[in-house]
């Protein structure tokens, strides 16, 4: 099953390794970009991404990551094993 965003027109795909693909989102004049990773078995084990994140010394640019347990990662109410 694939989501419908992960086709949509907006949203680019780049091969980045054997299991990973990096996705470039583009909206009216902004872009982000972030990196999914994969098992072998092609389940969803990892996101990575540059945040902004505001501060009172000023905005900052950090490494944003996603590690999906073992057990599954919890989404909108439903639950996805391995």
């Amino acid at each position: 099953m694939v989501s419908t965003a992960a086709v949509a027109d907006n949203i680019t795909w780049e091969n980045t390794g054997p299991y990973s693909a990096k996705a470039t989102m583009t909206y009216m004049v902004a872009n982000t970009s972030g990196i999914f990773t994969f098992s072998p078995e092609s389940d969803f084990i990892g996101f990575e991404a540059l945040r902004n994140y505001n501060r009172p010394e000023g905005a900052t640019l950090r490494t944003w990551v996603i590690l999906v347990p073992a057990d599954g990662l919890r989404i909108c109410r439903h639950t996805y094993s391995a």
